[in-house]
């Protein structure tokens, strides 16, 4: 098998396995193909001009946009370096104890319990119903200090209802729950969790803001919580992890309401478009969100799928990393109309050859 690139948003890894492709459609990385916002480039490039200070190592203007934003009060944000940064921090609050979480799910939580030394133990079908019984005797059977929810879910764009997740905060007590929300803007409807915060201090909130506004190289974003826990988050960040760049922008995101509802909108007619050209022998999961697995009747492993596209400049993301699936699906992200019928030209190529 080749070696594919362990992360989406890397076409030009893909050279050494395909015929000399310099032009990609990038299908691997699901970034808002209709951002940045208007003005917020400008205003990125305006912030350059601030980056002869420090950032305020609290972050407190910041913070307290976010609070007002979320509803939420200041001393229950922490700001990140984008959703990776807010995983690590959640799992350095658990470093050397346990964690429990649904898999197949986003490979950065395990890297973060190895990293911290937190033994990890699986409940395998992260989507399936009756997921959080299972999720409950796993951490009673364990002693779980830790548990790592997907919402939306992480490669499926399925998402678990906020009943299961007050079910959970209700049965497991004294165990960290993190729910991870970096797709969540591109939900058409969503019943925010941020209540829970007042009823439950050992909830974490993560969110990542630079899938819906395509600024993945800025790293921006936050965690709530507690105010035990954000603090404590807090503490054990690097000092000034978040750039000058990124702290004015995060402020200015929090304010992209008209932006949000014109990709919801744009999302919806994509999806489902997309789900009646789909060929006949592949099915898509039931997503509510800007990326899908898709299956091939045919493979139980995707790779000359994978392959195929590679050979007609589409970039797709593999699925050997999810454990779970381990490239049984591929997974794709929702990109403008015009990509969207060149990848649906390719797919039925393969579908139908002749």
């Amino acid at each position: 098998m080749v070696q594919w690139p362990d992360h989406g948003g890397q076409p030009d890894y893909l050279k050494a396995y395909t015929s000399g492709k310099t032009q990609w459609l990038d299908f691997s990385a699901n970034i808002n193909p209709l951002g940045p916002p208007k003005g917020m480039l400008e205003l990125a490039a305006n912030a350059l001009y601030e980056t002869d200070r420090y950032p305020d190592p609290a972050y407190t203007n910041c913070r307290g946009q976010i609070a007002a934003a979320e509803q939420v009060d200041r001393e229950q944000v922490c700001v990140t370096n984008g959703g990776a940064e807010a995983i690590f921090l959640a799992a350095s609050l658990s470093a050397g104890k346990t964690a429990v979480m649904a898999e197949p799910s986003f490979s950065e939580y395990r890297r973060a319990c190895r990293h911290y030394g937190i033994n990890v133990y699986a409940v395998d079908g992260a989507v399936d119903h009756g997921i959080c019984e299972k999720l409950v005797q796993e951490v009673e059977r364990t002693g779980a200090d830790l548990l790592f929810l997907n919402r939306p879910h992480n490669p499926s764009g399925v998402v678990l209802p906020k009943r299961d997740v007050r079910q959970l905060l209700e049965q497991i007590p004294t165990t960290t729950i993190v729910v991870d929300e970096a797709f969540v803007d591109f939900l058409p409807e969503y019943e925010k969790l941020n209540d829970l915060l007042v009823q439950h201090d050992h909830l974490i909130l993560l969110r990542s803001m630079t899938k819906m506004f395509a600024v993945p190289g800025l790293r921006c974003g936050f965690a709530l919580a507690g105010e035990e826990l954000a603090g404590r988050m807090r503490n054990n960040q690097i000092p000034w992890s978040v750039n000058t760049i990124s702290e004015i922008l995060l402020g200015s995101m929090m304010q992209e309401h008209a932006f949000i509802r014109q990709t919801r909108l744009w999302l919806q007619e994509e999806l489902e478009w997309i789900q009646t050209q789909l060929p006949t022998s592949m099915t898509m999961s039931d997503t509510s969100v800007n990326y899908y697995l898709l299956q091939e009747a045919s493979l139980s492993d995707h790779e000359p799928l994978l392959a195929h596209l590679a050979e007609s400049g589409i970039a797709a993301r593999h699925t050997y990393g999810f454990r779970g699936i381990e490239g049984r699906a591929l997974r794709l992200a929702v990109r403008q109309r015009k990509e969207n019928k060149r990848l649906m030209e390719v797919l039925q190529q393969w579908a139908d050859p002749s």
